[in-house]
């Protein structure tokens, strides 16, 4: 898992933007993500709801440290291939719960991404990103409460794609 600091501000018009920073150790590896949501909606599961979410970087740092970070954390390693930069990545979003902990569940209660569970009740967002079109799925969680986000692996075979996805962001 990669850890962030997390910063929400609400918007009037039902969005949220977090203000997201990465910073290792050493500050050559500091960088600033912005993630915003909106457009959240009932899915045809009800458990599920829909948003699109869209991924910033402030253009500071080079992005490599959080890259690596991020590929170690999936179980991968960042690639050679050249990605065309996007100044934002534009994705849908699956909401799968709210007021999450990020323990093992109790009796009754269910487990989300193999490391959240709705009982006992918690602070933690748990999202899917679903990102190049829907050809890489990472989980992103965020706790408003503690400022913390996570990025956790979905399943392996996303992993390359997720790393090249987010990428992009960086020169």
């Amino acid at each position: 898992m990669v850890r962030l600091d997390a910063r929400r501000t609400a918007h009037a018009d039902g969005r949220e933007t977090w203000r997201l920073e990465f910073a290792p150790e050493s500050d050559a590896g500091r960088i600033e993500l912005e993630f915003t949501l909106t457009e959240v909606a009932e899915s045809s599961d009800p458990r599920l709801r829909m948003g699109i979410g869209t991924l910033r970087s402030s253009g500071e740092g080079n992005g490599r440290t959080f890259l690596d970070a991020l590929a170690a954390a999936l179980g991968t390693e960042v690639g050679t291939r050249a990605a065309e930069f996007a100044e934002s990545l534009r994705f849908d979003v699956g909401i799968l719960g709210s007021d999450l902990a990020m323990q093992k569940a109790e009796p009754g209660g269910s487990t989300f991404a193999g490391s959240f569970t709705d009982r006992p009740a918690g602070s933690w967002v748990l999202t899917k990103f679903f990102l190049a079109e829907g050809e890489a799925e990472v989980f992103f969680a965020l706790d408003a409460r503690a400022g913390r986000a996570l990025f956790l692996p979905k399943d392996s075979e996303y992993a390359e794609a997720v790393v090249q996805e987010i990428a992009r962001l960086f020169r």
